[in-house]
């Protein structure tokens, strides 16, 4: 919802003609249930499903530029120990960038979020520093609502895909939609 609700308009305006109908859910969707096609994260292998690739997916901290600037300082790793660590379930993304960062942290703090936008949102509120997915928070990096505090970064195994019973090719609006998408995720 963080990266594909401010691109739609576009969609919308190349493709008028498609009734497109977006529903978010944190439910595993099969290829059932009335829609057409789904944007999953994951690697890739869905059962019954096409999959094509629309980002690759790393992971880095971000915060306010409030937050950023301190205090406290936040110019090293470990200086996260000074701060709320905001997380997004499963809460493991945090333990694998420590150990990229080869920093300990207390990583049993700080509130969990069931959505990574909701983290996102939290970080940019200067809540805590969050494990930022740097597709979803790309926008907010750009237009200066988030600001990355280190260089480095862990990639994510889980990349994002939009998913669709084979079948579904065969119809203009599904690869209306499946085309315009991979354009954007191109160009961002």
């Amino acid at each position: 919802s963080r990266w594909l609700l401010p691109r739609l308009p576009a969609f919308r305006a190349r493709h008028p003609d498609v009734d497109l109908r977006v529903t978010s859910s944190l439910e595993t969707w099969d290829g059932g249930e009335g829609f057409d096609a789904g944007i999953r994260s994951g690697l890739g292998r869905w059962p019954g499903l096409k999959a094509d690739l629309v980002a690759r997916e790393s992971l880095s901290p971000v915060c306010s530029p409030a937050l950023a600037k301190g205090p406290p300082m936040l110019a090293e790793p470990a200086d996260l120990a000074s701060v709320s660590l905001l997380h997004d379930q499963p809460r493991a993304a945090w333990s694998q960038w420590c150990r990229h960062a080869n920093v300990t942290l207390d990583l049993s703090q700080g509130p969990v979020f069931n959505d990574s936008a909701l983290v996102l949102q939290a970080a940019a509120d200067g809540q805590g520093v969050a494990l930022g997915r740097l597709t979803l928070a790309g926008d907010d990096l750009r237009k200066g609502r988030l600001v990355r505090l280190f260089d480095l970064v862990l990639p994510n195994d889980y990349s994002y895909w939009i998913v669709y019973p084979r079948l579904a090719t065969q119809r203009p609006d599904l690869a209306a939609f499946r085309g315009w998408l991979l354009e954007e995720a191109r160009q961002a």
